[in-house]
């Protein structure tokens, strides 16, 4: 009995919670932009999903206008309190750095899933290259053949970095949304190719 329970909770959990995710996103976008919409436009009840479709239009159109040099330089003076106020200055770096991060070109070393051997060791981890150049790290001193890679923890966000030697990597051809899917579950899927 308690082993079919727990088959229909597997079975019921991931769908349940990344349904409610997406509908606690899209309902937040939704009353947020129709609210600005409706203080700005004379319209009596605006329709269902206009908030998604601005947020989505917005987007594009601010992705069209960074590409343009007045807008950037705009843009770069709009973003200078969020880099220069002290918490507000942590937070908005980390998901900046996050996002252009994930948002690499493909051909880049950057964000390749890597197989890790440590130094003097049988163990393997599986792991994201974060950083191959290391002198830039300001006040720490590290030497000169080392990596930055990014290991994930399992069943929560986040993980450890560690520095080994780049003779102790191999870049492997996995996605980094696989490894990272696996990581969080322990790699207990099957197939975590799929």
């Amino acid at each position: 009995m308690t082993k079919v329970f727990l088959r229909g909770l597997a079975a019921l959990l991931p769908i349940s919670l990344t349904l409610y995710f997406i509908y606690w996103l899209t309902s937040s976008l939704e009353i947020l932009l129709s609210n600005l919409l409706a203080n700005y436009v004379s319209i009596p009840s605006p329709f269902p999903g206009i908030g998604l479709l601005i947020a989505i239009l917005s987007t594009f159109i601010l992705g069209l206008l960074l590409g343009i040099m007045p807008f950037s330089k705009l843009f770069s003076v709009i973003q200078l309190p969020f880099k220069n106020i002290p918490l507000v200055k942590s937070i908005y770096s980390a998901i900046e750095d996050l996002t252009l991060f994930f948002g690499q070109k493909s051909n880049s070393e950057m964000g390749k899933v890597v197989k890790v051997q440590l130094p003097g060791h049988e163990i393997e981890l599986i792991g994201l290259l974060t950083q191959s150049n290391l002198s830039q790290i300001k006040n720490i001193q590290f030497s000169s053949d080392k990596v930055a890679v990014f290991i994930p923890m399992s069943y929560q966000l986040g993980g450890y970095t560690i520095f080994v030697p780049s003779k102790n990597i191999t870049i492997t051809d996995m996605k980094v949304e696989v490894a990272m899917k696996s990581a969080i579950t322990a790699w207990m899927k099957k197939h975590p190719n799929s």
